[in-house]
């Protein structure tokens, strides 16, 4: 995957498979080879982490990883790193974003 891949309609279409539970896993989806653009640790007391990922073809996208804040210690602007991410869509006064939540970063030495 990458990261013009989670548009709002296929995030949708994800979205399908619901309820998720147990049973059911929500979607975990790898995109490997990104660099962090920007980041920051927002939330109460830096709680959380949000970053700007951008992916060897220029498209970026924003995701956060609740309750990972501290996580910010150890990347740096312009790492290479490899996710795992749950898209869902985001609804926010009436309108309709495809957020994506982090679950795992991985930074290789041989990509610093």
């Amino acid at each position: 995957a990458n990261l013009r891949d989670f548009t709002l309609s296929a995030v949708e279409e994800l979205e399908q498979l619901e309820p998720f539970g147990a049973d059911n896993p929500p979607p975990v989806i790898a995109v490997q080879g990104l660099t962090v653009a920007e980041m920051a640790q927002v939330g109460d007391r830096g709680a959380h982490l949000r970053v700007v990922l951008r992916d060897s073809n220029g498209a970026s996208a924003r995701a956060i990883w609740f309750r990972n804040g501290e996580i910010a210690g150890r990347l740096k602007v312009q790492q290479k790193v490899h996710v795992c991410l749950r898209p869902k869509v985001s609804q926010w006064n009436g309108a309709k974003t495809v957020e994506l939540q982090l679950k795992d970063i991985m930074i290789s030495e041989g990509m610093q």
